[in-house]
């Protein structure tokens, strides 16, 4: 049987090292079984070794939490997915606009097609009140588009779910999340809380070899970003949405529902993500279909995906380095040798040619972020800058691919990124990293 644990952990040693990941856990649920695997340090600076236990962020897998807590009102017939966000959330102060989501439902949201500008990252306290008060910010943002007729990934729409279901159960979102999830699935080891997390021994993430600072997001973007777990919780909680789960939090129907594609990506290239459920993102690795979240916090990366034809889990969780490329040399060794599946994530071949005809020429913009594109006679290049918080800009070759898909691929690391100049009820949108950017005229 491949996979064992002297082997697995050997291989996840070996991957650490090369690409240079501070620290790792992983857990697979295979036929049944768990197997888990660590390597590294939680922290360079105290060089506590990671074991199994060991908590790390999980970033926006959180969100299938929330959406899992949304679809449990949805079955208690609290709301429906159809229901308008503005017609559950109380009438926002000081005289902003009461349809200032306009739209929206909770299934525009669960699926990122809500039109809420996403990456709003501010702190508003520690206090229980601090959803309320981040989503009455949220609302005085201009919306993207109209409510379903884009696609574009919004933590803030899961901020906003997570008021919603405290408004519904009268809890705060951490003590809903535990009194619904986490304590009926007897997980003893994911937390949401900073002062909760010290009771473990917990992973800090890393930039540039260096521990990060601050820790962790606020506890004001919580339902789309907060929860730290062990690997092993992490698959606990994704095996409560296979067949026959050891505890059931939904119903079947609520389950299946969940992973039915609504969200769909405007990307012409052959790319495994096609899109999101009700939360969960989709995959089809050329005819190997599975489903699955990742997260990114602080310096950390978390990679969560389920192979239902196969009944498997398999989670990886690292705080720092080139973590997507030892999730990638993990995850496609190991679905090769227990699955028989080849999972590979399908980019063009490097005889890729400089893009230069100027069709993607322009500046482009969303909350926090803008993107330039420029042609020259040696080829087309994106840049994007953070126009709220650092001012910093990272630089992107734009490229064609022998199919003829578009991609950025990033200066340090060589990783291409789909592209795609779409129109969305008339205007026109650069659509890069999973996100909408409006041209700027």
């Amino acid at each position: 049987m491949p996979g064992t644990f002297s082997a697995l952990a050997a291989r996840l040693e070996a991957a650490r090292l090369t690409r240079a990941v501070p620290g790792a856990s992983l857990a697979i649920l295979d036929d049944g079984r768990l197997v888990t695997a660590a390597a590294g340090v939680t922290n360079v600076m105290t060089g506590v070794p990671v074991t199994p236990q060991s908590l790390f962020q999980t970033g926006s897998i959180t969100k299938v939490w929330t959406a899992a807590l949304v679809m449990q009102l949805v079955e208690e017939r609290a709301l429906s997915l159809d229901t308008a966000i503005d017609d559950v959330l109380p009438a926002p102060r000081g005289g902003a606009s009461a349809s200032s989501f306009g739209t929206a439902t909770v299934r525009h949201a669960l699926s990122h097609m809500s039109g809420i500008d996403g990456d709003f990252f501010t702190d508003t306290g520690r206090g229980d009140d601090c959803l309320e008060r981040y989503v009455e910010l949220c609302r005085t943002h201009q919306m993207i588009f109209k409510p379903g007729t884009g696609v574009s990934y919004s933590n803030a729409g899961y901020v906003v779910l997570g008021r919603i279901i405290e408004l519904l159960t009268r809890r705060s979102w951490d003590r809903a999340l535990a009194e619904r999830l986490i304590e009926p699935l007897g997980l003893r080891a994911t937390v949401t809380l900073p002062e909760e997390a010290l009771r473990f021994s917990t992973a800090i993430g890393h930039f540039s070899g260096e521990p990060a600072d601050p820790w962790s997001l606020p506890r004001s973007n919580g339902p789309a970003g907060a929860i730290c777990a062990t690997a092993a919780d992490v698959v606990a909680f994704a095996r409560a949405f296979l067949p026959d789960p050891p505890v059931s939090i939904l119903s079947a129907d609520g389950i299946g529902r969940m992973r039915c594609l609504e969200g769909r990506l405007p990307y012409a290239v052959p790319w495994p993500l096609r899109g999101w459920g009700l939360a969960w993102e989709i995959y089809d690795w050329g005819g190997t279909t599975g489903f699955g979240h990742g997260g990114r916090s602080a310096g950390q990366n978390a990679y969560l995906r389920i192979l239902p034809e196969h009944n498997a889990v398999f989670v990886l969780l690292a705080n720092g380095g080139d973590s997507r490329a030892l999730f990638e040399d993990m995850f496609t060794a190991e679905a090769a040798e227990r699955w028989n599946c080849d999972v590979t994530h399908y980019l063009p071949s490097s005889d890729t040619q400089p893009c230069n005809d100027g069709l993607l020429d322009g500046m482009y913009a969303r909350l926090g972020t803008r993107l330039t594109v420029s042609s020259s006679s040696t080829g087309a290049e994106l840049v994007v800058t953070d126009t709220r918080i650092t001012g910093e800009s990272e630089r992107h070759a734009v490229v064609r691919s022998e199919d003829g898909g578009v991609y950025a691929r990033t200066s340090a690391s060589g990783v291409l990124s789909p592209l795609s100049l779409i129109d969305i009820a008339g205007e026109s949108y650069l659509h890069f990293g999973m996100r909408a950017n409006r041209r700027i005229p």
